[in-house]
């Protein structure tokens, strides 16, 4: 393994025993370079009617991955099973990802901070966004959809944002800029929207200056892909493919809102609904006339049998 892999992931799997072994080799000549890879434990289970042990968490291809690798966005279980929005719905924190990447398999929503709304000043701060589609290798490749649903950041002065700013940049190869040169802040009562055109990575930053202030943001993030969609995917109006588990989520996901359009998501809430409902009448029918249509049958065979004594 050598070269650029920005936009190739490679996964590996111990198959003989629990032992990897990395080795890397360079020649006598100066250079850089780095790599980053995550590494995690896991047993296979053999038949799917098993369950995992010790508690661990069971992925989608049956592994068997601690619970604390869930919802970390990082993909443990080898396919994404451990980071899906219906199972994490994650919320995560521009402040506390400085420098990160955010990975995101099918919606994330970032805030500025956890709590309070005090700014950090004289800090610039960065987050990655990288969006993994299901479509990676097949098809159109993976993209971001940023939605800036809320801004309250201090006003422009002289046209320009001062005293703090947020910048948008598409790609990460050939960082282009995609948000206002004057930068994004104010208050915003109208929504922003942001997407990707050069490849999955879409680099947000955030400045302030050595005033005190206070402010915030949120921004929901989601990855799509254009083309034909795939099994568990929704078609957007648009013509974009979102995961399936973001529709009805109230959530700006497809760019148009068509994952949210109000007769969708009341069928698919009248689906539940039936469901709900016809468990509920399974377990009367089980619970109150199942026992009587026997005590009536068993009263029936004996009544028959006296009757021909």
């Amino acid at each position: 393994l050598c070269g650029d892999s920005l936009y190739n992931t490679y996964s590996y799997v111990t198959v003989n025993d629990n032992f990897m072994t990395f080795t890397l080799t360079t020649n006598p000549s100066p250079q850089i370079g780095t790599f980053d890879a995550i590494i995690t434990n896991f047993h296979q289970l053999e038949d799917p009617n098993d369950a995992c042990l010790n508690g661990w968490w069971r992925c989608g291809n049956d592994r068997c991955v601690d619970p604390s690798t869930k919802c970390n966005t990082f993909d443990n279980c080898g396919d994404n099973t451990d980071e899906t929005y219906e199972k994490c719905k994650p919320t995560m924190y521009f402040y506390e990802n400085c420098g990160q990447e955010i990975h995101v398999y099918d919606a994330v929503h970032l805030k500025l901070k956890r709590s309070g709304s005090s700014l950090i000043p004289n800090t610039v701060c960065d987050n990655i966004v990288v969006s993994h589609s299901k479509s990676s290798g097949v098809g159109a490749p993976a993209q971001v959809y940023a939605h800036f649903r809320s801004i309250n950041l201090q006003q422009k002065v002289s046209g320009n944002c001062t005293a703090a700013r947020l910048d948008v940049f598409d790609g990460l190869r050939n960082k282009k800029r995609i948000s206002e040169s004057e930068g994004l802040c104010g208050t915003s009562l109208q929504t922003v929207d942001y997407t990707t055109d050069q490849d999955n990575f879409m680099p947000i930053e955030f400045t302030t200056d050595g005033s005190n202030q206070v402010g915030s943001f949120e921004i929901t993030l989601t990855n799509f892909h254009t083309g034909e969609c795939l099994a568990g995917e929704f078609l957007c109006t648009n013509g974009r493919c979102v995961d399936s588990t973001v529709q009805c989520d109230g959530y700006q996901n497809c760019g148009d809102n068509s994952d949210n359009v109000s007769d969708l998501c009341s069928v698919i809430a009248g689906l539940a609904a039936g469901a709900i409902v016809a468990i509920v009448l399974s377990a009367i029918f089980f619970v109150i006339f199942l026992p009587i249509f026997i005590i009536v049958v068993m009263g029936r065979r004996r009544r028959n049998r006296y009757s021909g004594i």
